[in-house]
């Protein structure tokens, strides 16, 4: 974690829309936005809001069997991935990773650090974690890729 990550609490779901929301709004197409955490950490729910910041008025769920979902219609299209079924950085490019990174959208990817020497300089980093005693999440903004997986 980067020495200049500040803590972003959000206590509600409302509050990780929100959040999700700003970030969308500030997308602008060719933007690449990694969300990192553990199994019910809130990176769907970050991506429900960064999707609707970016204009789409879809129904945003987990892409977790289908590996990514297009999101279009909105201000920017959205291309929402999820790497955590993902064996290989090769399945990853499989789907037309490098397609999708050039088709002037914002490539948003749940479990991002799984391959994170895919994602291009300039990719925003985000770890999300679960107080699961409060249920309270936390989100910070890394200054560059992660370590590693949190599962």
């Amino acid at each position: 974690m980067s020495a200049a990550a500040t803590p972003i609490l959000l206590h509600t779901i409302e509050d990780t829309l929100a959040l999700g929301r700003e970030l969308g709004m500030a997308a602008r197409a060719g933007d690449v936005i990694a969300l990192c955490g553990g199994l019910g950490s809130g990176k769907t729910h970050l991506s429900k809001g960064i999707t609707a910041g970016a204009g789409s008025l879809s129904e945003v769920t987990s892409p977790t069997f289908t590996l990514v979902h297009e999101y279009r219609g909105g201000r920017i299209p959205v291309f929402h991935f999820d790497f955590y079924r993902m064996s290989s950085a090769d399945e990853v490019l499989g789907l037309g990773w490098d397609e999708y990174l050039e088709a002037g959208g914002l490539c948003l990817v749940e479990w991002a650090d799984l391959f994170p020497a895919l994602l291009p300089e300039g990719t925003a980093w985000w770890r999300l974690l679960l107080n699961g005693e409060t249920g309270i999440r936390t989100a910070l903004r890394l200054g560059g890729a992660p370590e590693g997986p949190v599962l």
